[in-house]
């Protein structure tokens, strides 16, 4: 825990609110909330899915994104889900090279001006990505 005062709080102030209202924590891991908290950890989280949708047609662009669960760094797809990334790639119809970049996807994307620009990542994580 770090506790910080900003502005023009005078030190020994900011001691006593802390001894006042601090003080009481732990200041070790109890062993029975660690266990628990280790436990709780190795639980895989579920994916949930939504959709939402607004439709505003003042607007000249729509901000669109398309998520799917993706592996964990210790899956056996990991590589592959990174080498799936690097395909789909990234295009933005700003840079002077994008009708001539090598993905069929961009140069679709461009030559039909169905966007103005796209990316893909991927986030992993010890359980899930």
């Amino acid at each position: 825990m770090v506790l910080v005062g900003a502005g023009g709080v005078p030190h020994d102030q900011l001691v006593e609110l802390a001894q006042k209202y601090f003080s009481k924590l732990p200041t070790k891991p109890q062993t029975d909330y660690a266990a628990a908290l280790t436990r709780e950890q190795k639980v895989k989280p579920d994916f949930i899915g939504s959709e939402v949708r607004v439709r505003d047609d003042t607007m000249s662009t729509a901000n669109i994104a398309i998520a799917v669960e993706g592996v964990s760094w210790s899956d056996d797809d990991y590589f592959t889900a990174l080498v799936t990334q690097a395909i789909v790639g990234n295009w933005d119809r700003a840079m002077g090279n994008a009708p001539y970049l090598g993905s069929k996807l961009s140069a679709f994307i461009h030559e039909f001006q169905l966007a103005n620009s796209y990316m893909s990542f991927s986030t992993s994580y010890s359980d899930t990505g």
